[in-house]
């Protein structure tokens, strides 16, 4: 059995999106156990290992604001998976505000919004 990404990749990976992420300390646990159990190498060659990351910085409730870290979030949370998975097996479906349009520009170019049509 092989992993399907270089090991040492991802756990750093992981811990460079714990550490720089505006969210929570969930996340950052999250991502650290991900990496963890990827690392681990242990994959079944039978078995297609597939990421599809949706985010929506729109409320759906009238009273509460719009999110404002939604975007970059799917966008961290698409670098992990493409480490673990390839670029291949990683789909990201969002509307990449301005900010985050910045701080991802190929990502943004390549996204398609997060419809019902996709």
């Amino acid at each position: 059995m092989t992993a399907p990404f270089p090991s040492r990749r991802a756990p750093d990976l992981a811990l460079r999106i714990a550490t720089t992420s505006r969210r929570t300390p969930r996340m950052a646990l999250a991502c650290l156990t991900l990496a963890w159990v990827a690392a681990m190498g242990v994959v079944d060659e039978a078995r297609a290992d597939l990421a599809l990351v949706v985010t929506n910085n729109r409320s759906l409730g009238l009273g509460r604001p719009d999110l404002q870290y939604a975007d970059d979030d799917g966008a961290k949370w698409q670098e992990l998976f493409e480490a673990l998975y390839g670029p291949e097996h990683t789909t990201v479906l969002t509307t990449f505000d301005p900010p985050a349009r910045t701080l991802f520009p190929e990502l943004a170019t390549t996204t398609l919004a997060p419809t019902l049509a996709n």
